[in-house]
């Protein structure tokens, strides 16, 4: 389980630091990371800095279109939001 995390956590660094992987792709890692299921402060903390954050002026409100429009997120209360299971 601490491996699992510790190999999630190192492919989310390597996604940030790309431009060309897809938001959805991004936010999936990110609440795998994040131990599948978060609130959208901790997913944005956890991908403030990223590139593909840096250069969208609006990456909160693209984060979570991305939750809300995807079939790999489920929304759980106002905010918190899941894995698809």
């Amino acid at each position: 389980m601490i491996q699992e995390i510790v190999d999630i956590s190192a492919f989310l660094l390597i996604l940030c630091q790309l431009f060309r992987v897809t938001w959805s792709r991004l936010v999936k890692v990110a609440l795998e990371t994040l131990g599948g299921a978060t609130d959208l402060n901790a997913i944005y903390q956890l991908l403030d800095g990223c590139r593909k954050a840096n250069n969208n002026r609006n990456w909160q409100a693209k984060i979570r279109q991305t939750l809300q429009q995807s079939d790999y997120f489920d929304h759980v209360t106002r905010g918190v939001y899941q894995l698809a299971a």
